[in-house]
């Protein structure tokens, strides 16, 4: 019989030792392994990276044109006009555009 009794205080022991860890988190953040990661935090290490989302729970980062509020939602960590951003494609245009624009200026040279 004490040896039950010792089994099942130490569940609840356990149990319990896991939901204070648990509510350490909330309502700002999210926990991982046993860590507590604050809204907003990206963890890059898992495929596909995660965030911790103001729901206390990790979300999957969004790929391009995904809808979004936040940097860190999007892989790209851009959002723009509430959609993920592909930077390097916009590295491109706004590059391209210079570039016509100062030959169209300027004039060909002879």
């Amino acid at each position: 019989m004490v040896k039950y009794t010792l089994i099942i205080t130490s569940l609840i022991l356990l149990i319990s030792l896991q939901m204070i860890s648990a509510i350490n988190c909330s309502p700002t953040g999210c926990d991982y392994n046993g860590i507590c990661y604050s809204y907003g935090d990206i963890i890059s290490d898992v495929s596909p990276s995660i965030y911790c989302d103001a729901n206390g729970s990790f979300v999957t980062q969004k790929n391009f044109n995904a809808i979004c509020s936040n940097n860190f939602e999007c892989l790209s960590d851009a959002c723009l006009s509430d959609k993920c951003a592909n930077l390097s494609s916009l590295l491109q245009d706004y590059t391209a555009f210079y570039e016509n624009f100062t030959y169209l200026s300027a004039g060909p040279c002879s």
